[in-house]
């Protein structure tokens, strides 16, 4: 059964069960997990860690301790941000979204190029986290306290859909479908050289990259299986646009393949420099892509089952301005 209800508890309404005989001998998390499915098991081993969740009566409460029949066992606020382990705790900010669908389940943003999803190293401050924390006080933190109601990610400079869970049954059951495969992506992209073929299958694994290890590599360190579908959407001299569906999510997995084939996405310095620019385009093809805040790369179709109605939900994000002015000027506004 699928609870609706809002995890997070008033300090003024804590809420009280009684162990009963068939939970007697049972761990903790164990029980409490089966009474409350909204909440992940890790999540509710680390609330009985700090005290959220507790024995009524005296005497100390861990994940795997061993419940009794008749004794109570005491729910807390569970909406509580617990230490993050030594990381900063991300802070709300006014950064402006752009949000495309939403319910009282999770919302569907069309992110900007350039703007970071979570914070990490080096950048701990005007990511996509830090303004869904001032527009949503209360978001889920199974996947970490740094990454309040993220279920995928995109990179930096890649723009277009993503998903935000606003409860932890949702960013559980969201984060399941991408893990399984279960949601359709489908990206589009430019990049650089005229493919000669109008579909193609990229299936190279991807790990890190042994010289550069903020880059992957196809073959790379603990590759792992990836697989991305090309479909060439238009030609154009010295370019090709396309529409891309990749079937894995690794980490730069579209950047990693296109580039591998001798064809990187325009604009995207890590995997690919930039090439001589046609002279049928002229300054204005250069003065296109120097225009893009990032590189040609756009997520921009998802489609998912809603995770409490289970209803199929579709969502398209239009092409960024500076990425159409670049098909328009190279002869195409599809």
């Amino acid at each position: 059964m699928i609870r609706e209800e809002n995890v997070t508890v008033p300090e003024s309404a804590r809420r009280m069960f009684e162990v009963s005989g068939e939970e007697t001998g049972r761990r903790a998390d164990v029980v409490i997990a089966h009474r409350m499915p909204e909440l992940s098991r890790s999540r509710i081993q680390k609330l009985i860690e700090g005290g959220i969740i507790r024995r009524a009566a005296k005497g100390e409460l861990k994940p795997g301790s061993r419940l009794a029949a008749g004794e109570r066992i005491e729910i807390g606020d569970v909406g509580t941000i617990l230490p993050p382990d030594g990381k900063p705790e991300p802070e709300p900010e006014p950064i402006p979204l752009t949000v495309v669908w939403e319910d009282e389940h999770l919302l569907v943003i069309d992110k900007p190029p350039g703007l970071v999803v979570h914070p990490a190293a080096g950048r701990w401050a005007g990511t996509l986290v830090n303004a869904l924390l001032h527009r949503y006080r209360e978001l889920p933190r199974t996947g970490g306290s740094d990454r309040p109601g993220i279920v995928h990610r995109l990179d930096r400079d890649t723009s277009g859909l993503l998903v935000v869970a606003k409860n932890e049954y949702a960013q559980r059951v969201l984060s399941r479908q991408f893990q399984e495969r279960r949601v359709k992506k489908e990206y589009r992209a430019v990049v650089w050289g005229e493919l000669n073929r109008d579909r193609v299958v990229l299936d190279g694994s991807i790990g890190r990259s042994p010289r550069d290890r903020k880059r992957m590599a196809v073959g790379g360190e603990k590759s792992r299986e990836a697989l991305t579908r090309i479909e060439v959407a238009a030609r154009f001299p010295g370019f090709t646009y396309l529409r891309v569906f990749p079937e894995t999510g690794r980490t730069h997995q579209i950047r990693v393949h296109v580039a591998e084939m001798g064809h990187p996405v325009v604009g995207d310095q890590v995997y690919g420099k930039s090439r001589r620019v046609p002279k049928s385009l002229g300054p204005k093809g250069e003065e296109a892509i120097r225009a893009l805040p990032g590189f040609a790369l756009h997520a921009h179709r998802l489609e998912f089952a809603h995770p409490v109605s289970g209803e199929r939900m579709s969502a398209v994000a239009p092409l960024p301005e500076s990425f159409a002015a670049l098909l328009r000027v190279l002869g195409s506004d599809r």
